[in-house]
């Protein structure tokens, strides 16, 4: 019953063009908050783009830290921002375990491509999984034990997106015998005690960061798993932390936020899941924030980093 509607957003299209009807319903945008209408309007693969461009520039107003105001000064004052890319090698015992991953993942893609001149029924899930493995395996090999998609993010909601950039359903059937075989051969060589490159960095960054400097910062990551190591050996080594996850409630996260940003006294590192991160948390208390992983959309990248780099 609005006389006036407004939507704030920093991602209007997030994976499909559907996304962004979701805002057009809520606007009242007549006709295209119709979706009978809106799907007509965007079906089009070869039209459908320029179209969304004429309803965005109808719509939008866009706003970002790098634009000026009337008078020549920037909207959001903030200092420089120093981005950097560190670049590992794995040890010859992490790589081997790598290529036996990348292994099964070529046979089974060969496999999947059989079946499918042959009109065979195709196990997409199993590629996907495998890929998602050799991702895994470059932050720490006690990841690649767990096989289940169920469990492989903070929420269903990750995996059926995840699922999605490949055109793959989270219904189908993950039985690969070979697969769970040489997750369960790992399970059995390492746990979160071991000390993987990419961690090994990540800490001695992290013991620089605190120890030395004295200022807090962020570890982001795409799977709690990760998380949970990253915080095992925090406490081994007497730093103190938290985690925000899609597990922890809203009241919870917010005093945790709290205790980040004004207690000097408070833990000096908070653990986020990417999931959590791009959900208007204000994290300037803390100067640092490491991605352990790159995610298959930059834009959440990005809005964990702007957690921390934002007027406060």
């Amino acid at each position: 019953d609005a006389i006036y509607r407004w939507a704030l957003t920093g991602t209007p299209i997030h994976n499909k063009a559907d996304d962004f009807y979701s805002l057009l319903n809520f606007l009242h945008y007549s006709p295209f908050d119709v979706y009978s209408t809106w799907k007509l309007f965007s079906s089009n693969q070869y039209k459908s783009i320029e179209r969304m461009k004429t309803i965005v520039r109808a719509l939008i107003l866009r706003r970002t830290k790098t634009d000026y105001d009337l008078n020549g000064k920037l909207l959001v004052p903030l200092p420089s921002k120093q981005i950097e890319i560190i670049w590992l090698k794995l040890t010859d015992e992490e790589m081997k375990h790598y290529q036996r991953v990348k292994v099964e993942m070529t046979d089974a893609y060969r496999l999947f491509i059989r079946n499918r001149r042959e009109k065979k029924k195709t196990n997409t899930v199993v590629l996907f999984t495998l890929m998602l493995k050799l991702r895994q395996a470059c932050n720490h090999l006690s990841l690649v034990k767990d096989l289940s998609t169920d469990d492989v993010f903070d929420d269903k909601d990750d995996v059926a997106l995840e699922l999605s950039m490949f055109k793959l359903d989270l219904n189908d059937t993950f039985n690969d015998k070979n697969i769970q075989a040489l997750a369960k051969d790992t399970e059995l060589q390492y746990d979160m005690t071991f000390m993987s490159t990419k961690l090994d960095c990540l800490l001695k960054k992290i013991h620089m960061i605190v120890n030395q400097l004295g200022e807090k910062c962020v570890v982001v990551s795409s799977w709690v798993g990760m998380l949970n190591i990253v915080r095992h050996h925090l406490k081994k080594n007497l730093i103190r932390s938290q985690t925000i996850s899609g597990e922890v409630k809203i009241p919870d996260r917010q005093a945790i936020v709290q205790a980040f940003n004004s207690d000097e006294n408070a833990f000096m590192v908070l653990l986020l899941s990417l999931k959590a991160g791009g959900e208007g948390l204000n994290l300037v208390g803390g100067n640092h924030l490491f991605l352990c992983e790159l995610s298959y959309n930059p834009q959440n990248e990005q809005q964990a980093c702007d957690r921390i780099y934002r007027s406060n």
